[in-house]
């Protein structure tokens, strides 16, 4: 979540990759689709998880049906790994509990192929767009012992007093199985 360095004034781990699980379920009226999503990205610095509305537009073409949709909701990370922490010096070495929270708007386009009228597979790609914010990081434990002059610098040490906001993007692609219950 480190994006911009007052020391060094350039952008630090500005980005993270790594797999997508995600279980959805929804409605279809004609072309019309709305629905719920849980999304959890497994990143290589964090973990977050997604929970999102979505509205979208199917097209049926024979058994094949091309999908356009928006998406949005809520985004929060759990913990943070060593790794995503390694940034700079000044940040403590153990891995201390982040809350990062804040929202997501995104677009999604798919194909689907019918292999059956109840199961399909296809193929997507989806855009993120994200605005998260972390609070101030809480001092060590154990800092209450440390002697005065060094708690007094740790307290003033800007990691601790600053909460932090970051804008982003994420781009994906992904592998859906469906299976469609008719009414």
């Amino acid at each position: 979540m480190r994006q911009f360095s007052a020391e060094t004034f350039q952008v630090e781990k500005a980005n993270a990759g790594g797999p997508m699980f995600g279980l959805g379920a929804g409605i279809r009226l004609v072309i019309l689709t709305l629905g719920a999503r849980l999304n959890h990205h497994a990143l290589s610095s964090f973990n977050m998880w997604q929970i999102n509305g979505e509205i979208g537009l199917k097209f049926p073409i024979s058994s094949v049906d091309l999908f356009f949709g928006l998406h949005g909701g809520y985004s929060f990370v759990g913990r943070l790994g060593d790794a995503s922490l390694a940034t700079n010096s000044s940040t403590p070495a153990a891995t201390d509990q982040v809350s990062i929270r804040g929202f997501n708007a995104g677009l999604d386009f798919a194909v689907d192929y019918y292999v059956s009228p109840v199961f399909s597979v296809g193929v997507g790609a989806f855009g993120d767009f994200l605005f998260l914010k972390r609070p101030p990081v809480p001092l060590p434990a154990g800092s209450e012992n440390l002697p005065p002059d060094q708690l007094a610098a740790l307290q003033n040490d800007p990691l601790y007093q600053q909460s932090g906001t970051s804008a982003g993007m994420g781009l994906g692609g992904n592998l859906r199985l469906g299976l469609h219950f008719g009414l």
